[in-house]
């Protein structure tokens, strides 16, 4: 085999190793929505490995809905659990979808209004 592409295929084994050891692990690893259905309150309850950025985004299902403003609820959090109340009685009865964006990543949730 040429040097060359020796050199080249060893550095891309190389990298694909460190990438994949180097990627962060998921920082949720549990997310509770209570009650359900909800009525008056919600309480988004979840726990973080590690510390990131969180947001919060609410949607009417199909269609966005007044609040869905990530800067609704955005802040840097620590490892462990933390919650986030909605005050949502008067919100229509109908079925929400909630982007707990963790890092960036999307965690999708349904909610169902009573």
């Amino acid at each position: 085999m040429n040097p060359i592409r020796l050199l080249a295929a060893l550095a891309a084994a190389a990298c694909l190793s460190a990438c994949s050891w180097l990627a962060p692990e998921p920082a949720v690893s549990e997310v509770q929505v209570y009650p359900r259905p909800f009525n008056g309150t919600v309480r988004i309850s979840f726990r973080l490995d590690r510390s990131a950025d969180v947001a919060l985004r609410l949607y009417a299902s199909p269609l966005p809905c007044g609040w869905s403003d990530p800067q609704r609820y955005a802040q840097r959090l620590d490892a462990g659990w933390h919650d986030i109340q909605i005050g949502c009685s008067d919100f229509p009865r109908g079925l929400y979808e909630a982007d707990l964006l963790v890092d960036g990543a999307p965690y999708r949730l349904q909610l169902l209004s009573n």
